[in-house]
């Protein structure tokens, strides 16, 4: 459902990290990293700040 969200609008930043941390749960860790990475780019091209537990995630902390 996600995926196809993000289909049709790639802009929707949160359902990134929704993604992400679905697909985590899903024991797909290389997947939800890539779109935990998408999402911290998207929110930094919007001048919005990261929240804590996304940069531990990626090790960014």
């Amino acid at each position: 459902m996600l995926e196809r969200v993000l289909v049709q609008d790639p802009g929707r930043t949160p359902a990134y990290l929704n993604l992400a941390d679905a697909l985590e749960r899903l024991g797909r860790e290389r997947e939800a990293r890539e779109h935990w990475q998408h999402y911290v780019e998207l929110r930094r091209a919007q001048g919005l700040g990261i929240p804590d537990r996304v940069l531990k995630k990626l090790g960014s902390d």
